[in-house]
């Protein structure tokens, strides 16, 4: 296969509406461009390209295995890498690589947002045939620096990124006591070629069943259209009547599961990694009884739940909002994923949380653009 367009998407890109996205591009002869993606989708239907996107929409880590366990690597990773993530594991794609320096490369995005991107450029004609991570590319020629759009790109190795906006690096850089000076400055032109090299060694994202399926349009069996028009006819009548039928009957019924299925989602928002089951009401009755209780650490659910909850709703107003919460009974152990306007916002929770009489850390922390995401365990002291 000949080598794709790469088209490379800005920070923040997977989260932001995609009608005035700005995009950048190189094609294979050398020459690139630049502008809005609609423009770009226009002028390059049914071409092949390959997409890559910035570090600061997909997490770059790396597993330690043996190669008997890595046989099993994708189906392990959201449980070896829980406490890394931001968010729930099961709402995050998960793409590893072969093992390199005695370590299995990982990538890790929302795959929500990553299926709903490559479906919008495959629907208007575009030829997806992988994506990768720009630092990834480039991991090869670090230490490396590369700035543009207000935005700043630093590999330290292959699993030590950081993207995050220009006017932050210096103050970022020292309070990591990481000396840029002997970073290599990539410009426009270099850093075309570091990812065009990168490419053929990319850690593919889109795997499994997000393995672009290429443009087999003539190679698929069609029907006629006259039968592909009545077929269609036929099977929506068919839906209708089966529709007509089952509805009073299905409402019934539903209206008898609408109760324990809100009670279900109840428990599993209360417990995440619990599964509800038939008999939720003995479940919810040694759930309390347990919360209720003492737990390891010197405090239950319960005592860390009320100062928490009350710091919570003080910073409400601040821009600092809970996304999860898990708890470790062995170890009274609370976890929030939390975002927030900015890392100040964080500290100023955790200074809540120790006035409260507790035990604070902020575990993981990561720019989100014009958000910043953040793990915080908070126990008893």
């Amino acid at each position: 296969m000949s080598d794709p367009i790469l088209l490379k998407f800005s920070p923040g890109a997977l989260r932001a509406e995609r009608g005035h996205l700005d995009v950048s591009w190189q094609r294979p002869d050398g020459s690139v461009g630049a502008g809005p993606l609609s423009s770009f989708v226009q002028d390059n239907q049914r071409q092949a390209v390959g997409i890559v996107l910035s570090a600061a929409d997909v997490q770059i880590t790396s597993v330690e295995l043996s190669r008997r366990q890595a046989r099993h690597l994708q189906k392990v990773l959201p449980f070896l890498l829980e406490e890394q993530l931001i968010g729930d594991p099961e709402t995050l794609w998960y793409a590893s690589a072969g093992l390199h320096d005695g370590r299995y490369p990982v990538l890790v995005c929302d795959r929500l947002q990553l299926t709903s991107l490559v479906d919008e450029l495959e629907q208007a004609g575009v030829n997806v045939v992988g994506a990768a991570v720009d630092a990834q590319l480039v991991a090869s020629a670090a230490p490396i620096l590369y700035s543009a759009d207000g935005s700043t790109l630093l590999v330290q190795s292959a699993d030590q990124v950081l993207c995050l906006p220009t006017e932050e690096v210096q103050t970022t850089c020292e309070a990591l006591g990481l000396d840029i000076a002997e970073y290599e400055q990539l410009d426009e032109s270099s850093i075309w070629d570091a990812l065009r090299q990168g490419w053929k060694r990319r850690s593919e994202l889109l795997h499994s069943e997000l393995r672009p399926q290429g443009n087999n349009e003539n190679q698929v069996f069609r029907l006629p259209a006259a039968w592909r028009q009545f077929a269609g006819l036929a099977a929506s009548l068919l839906v209708v009547i089966w529709a007509l039928a089952w509805t009073q009957a299905w409402q019934y019924s539903r209206l008898g599961e609408q109760t324990r299925e809100q009670a279900a989602d109840l428990y599993k928002s209360l417990f995440p990694g619990d599964r509800a089951t038939a008999k939720l009401q003995g479940q919810f009755k040694n759930r309390l009884a347990q919360l209720g209780g003492g737990a390891a650490g010197g405090g239950s659910f319960l005592s860390l739940m009320t100062p928490v909850a009350d710091a919570l709703a003080s910073m409400k107003s601040s821009g600092v909002a809970p996304k999860r919460l898990m708890f470790e009974e062995r170890d009274g152990l609370l976890m929030l994923d939390l975002e927030a306007k900015d890392y100040e916002g964080l500290e100023a929770l955790r200074g809540s949380l120790q006035s409260a009489g507790l035990s604070a850390e902020i575990a993981n922390f990561r720019n989100q653009g014009d958000q910043v995401a953040a793990r915080m365990k908070v126990a008893a002291q």
